[in-house]
Parts: structure tokens; C-alpha cells; sequence
């Protein structure tokens, strides 16, 4: 284990005075930089024997995802930019981060085509796609799952 504690060099999200400068918002390069550091490689090897086949993957925890995701806060476009990265952790972290509210129907589906491995989609349909009013229009029209016979 590295001996620097986790998210220590990056900004953090406290509460404000009044009068106080607004702290630096995460930036895609920095929260990359984060998940490469508190990558641990029995984790990675841990990650088949849950199902979990994905070429680009660090190895962090769940719990470890979402102490990060709290620490950032929300913040839809960094979300977006950290789900193009492809990578599996920050793909997760995205679905985390991003706004329910600003979620879009064709994001929704450009996401669903890049859906690898079910932690990606159970974190995307419980912490994002639950909330967000196209996953309910998509879900009353019977578009992008089974109809009923």
C-alpha cells in the first residue's frame, strides 16, 4: 500500500465561509491521476472471479469508488469526460458523479452501447438512469428492453 493517503494531493470538496476563495473543481487529468494511485493489483485480480472481464481496469474497490465519488461531488461533465476515458473504474465513477437531471436520451444510449461488464450497468441504472426522466419515457414506451408478449 502506498503510503500517501487516498485523494490527498487533489482539491476537496468543504464547506465555504463567506468571503472565501471557491476551491478548483476536479479535473478529468486528476481524478485519472487518483484512480491510477489507489489502483491495487489484487483487486484487478480479484475482478474475474466476480464476472468482471474488462481489458481497462485499474482494480479499485467499490467502497473505495464511492468515498471518491462523495469527495468530488456531482459534476455531469466531468462525468462525461470520465466515461469516454473507457476505463471500467471511471466509467463507474461517472455514473457516480453525473446529474440525473441533465442525463439525456441519446447519452443514455450512447452509454448502453459501451455497457461491458454488469457492475457498470448496475451503477449506471441505480445511481444514474433511476432518476433520470428519459430512463422513465424509455421505460413506459418498452424502447431498449423486452416487450411483453
Amino acid at each position: 500500500m502506498k503510503a500517501r493517503s487516498q485523494f490527498s494531493s487533489t482539491p476537496t470538496k468543504h464547506s465555504r465561509k463567506s468571503g472565501q476563495e471557491k476551491l478548483p473543481r476536479w479535473t478529468k487529468a486528476a481524478v485519472l491521476r487518483e484512480l491510477k494511485e489507489v489502483a491495487d493489483p489484487r483487486v484487478r485480480a480479484k475482478m474475474a472471479y466476480f464476472g468482471v472481464h474488462v481489458p481497462k481496469a485499474h482494480g479499485i474497490s467499490a467502497p473505495v469508488l464511492h468515498k471518491f465519488a462523495k469527495h468530488i461531488g456531482k459534476d455531469h461533465a466531468l462525468a462525461q469526460g470520465l466515461w469516454a476515458t473507457g476505463i471500467h473504474e471511471a466509467r463507474i465513477l461517472a455514473t457516480l458523479i453525473g446529474e440525473s437531471e441533465r442525463v439525456t436520451t441519446a447519452e443514455m444510449d450512447r452509454w448502453a452501447r459501451d455497457f461491458d461488464s454488469w457492475d457498470v450497468v448496475d451503477a449506471a441504472c441505480c445511481y444514474l438512469y433511476a432518476q433520470a426522466k428519459p430512463a422513465w419515457k424509455k421505460q413506459r414506451s418498452g424502447a431498449g428492453g423486452r416487450k411483453n408478449s
